[in-house]
């Protein structure tokens, strides 16, 4: 069975503010780098993914509950869950800890779109199979 998907990052000088607690707006880029680090373990290389000259996965839609601060100076863990599989979009979750705390959750919406159409699509049957599989496997074990 496939274990989430998790990785630990430092948070960095620069992501605070002047009360010493990262800024808000911070946990969207280290989501996205989680992103782009969890589409790779799905077995895609990064310029099929995100050079893809027939479709693209642009966020359609974002949104965060912030619990307890990210400190810079320490580093919390990101778990990426696959919550919801559509026929054009997908959804996942970003789960940022620190140590056993949830600090924050991160949704970002992702829909797939034929670049040169520039229109929806459905998701590829090899993304989705990857996405599925994994949805199952790490949500409902």
């Amino acid at each position: 069975m496939k274990q989430p998907f998790t990785l630990q990052v430092p948070i960095r000088f620069r992501q605070g503010d002047p009360a010493g607690i990262s800024f808000f707006a911070n946990v969207y880029p280290m989501a996205h780098d989680a992103f782009e680090d969890f589409v790779q373990s799905l077995g895609f290389d990064w310029k099929t993914w995100f050079a893809n000259e027939e479709w693209g996965v642009p966020i359609r839609h974002s949104s965060c509950e912030y619990y307890q601060p990210l400190i810079p100076g320490r580093s919390c863990s990101i778990t990426v869950l696959v919550d919801r599989v559509g026929e054009s979009s997908a959804t996942l979750k970003y789960i940022f800890k620190n140590k056993d705390q949830v600090a924050c959750e991160v949704t970002l919406v992702h829909t797939f779109f034929k670049i040169k159409e520039r229109a929806k699509m459905p998701i590829p049957s090899v993304v989705r199979d990857g996405l599925e599989t994994y949805q199952r496997e790490c949500l409902n074990p």
